[in-house]
């Protein structure tokens, strides 16, 4: 899937796109290197494989042309976002002839600094694409559901 970021989007503090790759592997506490990620927040470890097990599991296979499983990761994803309090957005876009979907999610901060991570749902043929793409989605989710009820300051 292509990336791509829109103007209007670029007045939020943090962006959280589902189309391109990253992942949260190690949740710290600030100054404690050595916190495990399940006691920084009880129950993190529950929300990830729940996402995981969604995403690779009930939404399988998702790769270009399977339109109806990919619709089934959006929507999760951008329901899951929008519990958080992001304001959700979706860009439609071609790719050799195929639909897709990419989903954003904007929480507004204290700055007009702007952090944007990002995660792709999609998977590379007929694997569940537990290791990578359902991951990386899992650990976004699991951001914007730390992020809720806040307005993240954006540090110099």
């Amino acid at each position: 899937m292509k990336f791509r970021i829109f103007p209007s989007l670029l007045s939020a503090a943090l962006i959280l796109s589902i189309s391109t790759g990253c992942i949260i592997s190690h949740c710290t506490t600030p100054g404690d290197e050595t916190a495990p990620a399940s006691t920084v927040r009880p129950g993190l470890e529950r929300e990830l494989k729940k996402d995981v097990r969604y995403l690779a599991k009930t939404c399988h296979p998702r790769p270009a042309g399977y339109e109806k499983n990919q619709a089934k990761a959006v929507e999760y994803i951008a329901r899951s976002l929008a519990d958080s309090g992001a304001k959700v957005t979706y860009q439609p876009f071609s790719a050799d002839k195929r639909p897709f979907v990419n989903v954003s999610a904007v929480f507004p901060g204290k700055s007009a600094k702007r952090v944007i991570v990002g995660a792709h749902y999609d998977t590379c043929g007929d694997t569940p694409g537990a290791d990578d793409n359902a991951s990386g989605v899992a650990g976004l989710l699991a951001l914007g559901r730390m992020l809720k009820g806040i307005s993240p300051p954006i540090h110099h």
